[in-house]
């Protein structure tokens, strides 16, 4: 094989090479950060959630004694 050839090849393996990152491992991590943020946005919700049911459950117990007393 010439010197040339070999050049050639080299480019071309090294052009494969950034095609492949570009192409598919990318997209992977691109995947991958959509998963990590709807598990991030699901475990927020859930807290969010859970604090809204302790405020709720905080209100009832200060009103219903003043409803009781109101009658």
């Amino acid at each position: 094989m010439s010197v040339f050839m070999t050049i050639m090849l080299s480019v071309l393996a090294i052009a494969t090479g950034v095609l492949l990152i570009v192409f598919l491992l990318v997209p992977a991590f691109r995947g991958v950060g959509w998963l990590v943020r709807h598990v991030f946005a699901f475990v927020g919700g859930m807290v969010s959630s859970l604090l809204r049911v302790l405020g709720g459950l905080v209100t009832a117990v200060v009103l219903i004694p003043l409803i009781l007393l109101n009658v």
